[in-house]
């Protein structure tokens, strides 16, 4: 356990993850504001439309993200020989 504790790899990839998941927060908060707008005008609308196409496209680039960071923990688990869970 000691030696997980000073791995930098796993110190990154933690941190990469507690980022990770505000980032998604953060998303579902705008989203969640952009769904609360009443019916705006035309040029709005628009801008709605490409606002929530842009967003869909983060929110897909964050779960390739999570699948890259699962399979980098699966990798580092099975270098080390240790459990999958232990590397979280």
């Amino acid at each position: 356990m000691t030696q997980d504790a000073s791995n930098p790899v796993l110190k990154s990839l933690r941190q990469i993850e507690g980022k990770l998941d505000l980032a998604v927060k953060d998303f579902a908060d705008l989203k969640a504001r952009v769904g609360e707008i009443g019916t705006p005008s035309t040029q709005a609308e628009l801008l709605l439309a490409g606002t929530n196409s842009r967003l869909d496209l983060v929110d897909e680039r964050l779960a390739r993200i999570a699948d890259k960071l699962d399979l980098i923990r699966r990798d580092l688990a099975a270098q080390v020989g240790v459990p999958l869970e232990t590397c979280k």
